[in-house]
Order: structure tokens, then sequence, then C-alpha cells
């Protein structure tokens, strides 16, 4: 008997962690992915004041005329939102500046299939439609219409004369 009980013993020691085992818990994640078409955007025309004049005063770009244009491509039926960074002066890189700044509306957005939509560089647009109906082409112009994007050539400070000014324009299209 008392072979019997140790063999119990063995064997209850042997189950314990057996019926331990036997408690589990399982949960599932997700993984998933949102794909949209392709997006482009391609610059196709900067802002070219030309040669002036350290008289010439303040410049209006739709008044040489000239402007920023961007053209780009996405899946018909998407939403678009565009923000404009317009930098609040040209340099020529060695410390000499010239006041520069887009005004109210002088932004707008078309498309093949859409219509035209003027904004403010200052706040962007916050949506845009794409007709389900277009091949998704889409222009951004900026400095077009008056009053167009300004420059100061009278803001030229002391040494700054035979200098090329620039500044980067940077447009940001998002599908939203």
């Amino acid at each position: 008997m008392k072979t019997f009980s140790a063999l119990l013993a063995v064997l209850a020691l042997l189950a314990a962690p057996l019926a331990a085992q036997g408690s589990s818990k399982s949960a599932t994640a997700t993984a998933s992915i949102h794909v949209d078409g392709a997006l482009t955007l391609a610059t196709t025309q900067n802002i070219d004041y030309g040669t002036v004049f350290s008289n010439a005063g303040v410049l209006h770009s739709s008044s040489i005329p000239t402007q920023a244009m961007w053209t780009g491509n996405v899946s018909a039926g998407a939403t678009l939102s565009i923000s404009v960074a317009v930098p609040p002066s040209l340099s020529d890189g060695v410390g000499h500046t010239l006041t520069f700044a887009c005004g109210n509306n002088t932004a707008f957005v078309s498309s093949d299939a859409g219509s035209t939509v003027f904004f403010s560089p200052s706040t962007g647009l916050s949506s845009y439609p794409i007709a389900a109906t277009s091949t998704g082409a889409f222009v951004i112009h900026l400095g077009q219409d008056t009053p167009g994007c300004t420059l100061d050539v009278g803001s030229l400070q002391s040494g700054g004369l035979f200098k090329t000014y620039t500044g980067n324009i940077v447009t940001t299209v998002t599908v939203l």
C-alpha cells in the first residue's frame, strides 16, 4: 500500500503542472492599411521677377507677370488639403534680404473636371475635392492674380546690389 500511495503522490506531482497549463487566454490584434492611389506633385514654374534696378520699389508678380505653378495627379474622387509656406524675405545668401509676401487669395487650384478655388497662402485650403469623373490632374498657381506676391526692392540693404535673391516656397498636398 505504501508503494501505491507513493505512486499516487508522484502522479499528483506530475499532473499539477499539467492542470496549471490548461488555463490560457487568447487575444487578437488586427493589422490594417489604407491604400490611396498615387499622388504626384512637381514644380513646373518659379516666380521670376527678372532683373530690376534698385529704385524699382515694390514689385507685384501679377504685373510682371510671373507666378509659381505646381502640377499634380491623384486618384479620381480623392479630397486634397493644400498648404503653402511662403518665406518672409528673399536672401542673397550673405546676409542681405528683400521683403517678400503673397497676399490674400493669390493662390488657386483647379482640376480637369472640377472648379477653380482661390485661397490665401497664409491659411491654405483645407479641402479640395477631385471629381470622380476626373483624370485626377490638378494645378496649383501662386501669384498670378492681383494682388499677387510682392517683392520690396526698396527694402534693399547697403551692400545688397548686384546680387540674386532667392527663397523657397514650399507647397504641400495631402490626400485626406
